[in-house]
C-alpha cells in the first residue's frame, strides 16, 4: 500500500488510484474535506469540537440552553479498573484444567462452573456450577482458609472437607476432578 497526499492534503492509496479520489469525483472545494481525515496540528482537541460545534449547529437547537445540553443523552463510556492485589494462587497439577493457575485475592473467593464464580473451572463436569467451595484470604490475620459449600465434596491432602480449614503452602485441594496446589504471596511479615 503506497499512501500518497494529493495537493488538497487528501490521503488516498496509490496502488488503487492514479489521482486523489475526493478530487476527481466532482465536489466542490467546500465540500471536499467534509469526511475525510486530516491532521490537527497544533489544535487543541477542545478548540477542535468547539469549532465543529458551531460550524455545524444543530437543526434541533433553538435556544443557548439547548447548545449547553449537547452531550445530554449520549452514551459516555466510562471505564474504571478494579483493581485488586494478588495475595494467592492455585495452579491445576491434574485434571481438565491441567496447568492453568488461578489468582486468589483479599476476602472470599468462589469456586464454580459457572463464569461468575471467581475461579471458573468450566471443563470440570463434576465440579457444581456455583460455589462447590470457597477460598478466603483474611487479610488482618494473613491467613488463607479453604470452605466447604453447598456442590460437591471436596478434599485437602485426601481428607474430606467438612469444615472451614486453615491451607498451609503446598495443600493440594481436589475440587472435582482437578487437584489444585495452594501457593500463598502473602505469608509472614509479607502482606500488602
Amino acid at each position: 500500500m503506497a499512501i500518497i497526499q494529493c495537493k488538497n492534503n487528501h490521503y488516498y492509496d496509490g496502488d488503487k488510484y492514479t489521482q486523489c479520489p475526493h478530487c476527481i469525483s466532482g465536489m466542490e472545494k467546500n465540500d471536499m474535506n467534509e469526511g475525510v481525515t486530516v491532521p490537527m496540528g497544533n489544535t487543541k482537541v477542545e478548540e477542535y469540537l468547539a469549532q465543529y460545534v458551531k460550524s455545524h449547529p444543530s437543526e434541533e437547537m433553538e435556544n443557548e440552553e439547548e447548545k449547553k445540553d449537547l452531550d445530554e443523552g449520549k452514551t459516555i463510556a466510562l471505564v474504571t479498573e478494579s483493581r485488586k492485589n494478588v495475595c494467592g494462587w492455585l495452579v491445576c497439577i491434574q485434571g481438565p484444567e491441567r496447568g492453568r493457575d488461578f489468582k486468589l485475592y483479599q476476602g472470599f473467593n468462589l469456586v464454580g462452573r459457572d463464569h461468575d464464580n471467581d475461579i471458573v473451572l468450566g471443563n470440570d463436569r463434576q465440579v457444581a456450577r456455583k460455589e462447590q467451595c470457597r477460598f478466603v484470604y483474611e487479610d488482618r490475620k494473613n491467613v488463607f482458609y479453604v470452605v466447604p459449600d453447598a456442590g460437591s465434596l471436596t478434599y485437602i491432602n485426601d481428607e474430606l472437607l467438612e469444615k472451614p480449614r486453615q491451607l498451609a503452602e503446598g495443600d493440594v485441594i481436589n475440587v472435582g476432578e482437578c487437584d489444585l496446589v495452594f501457593v500463598p504471596f502473602c505469608k509472614g511479615d509479607l502482606k500488602w
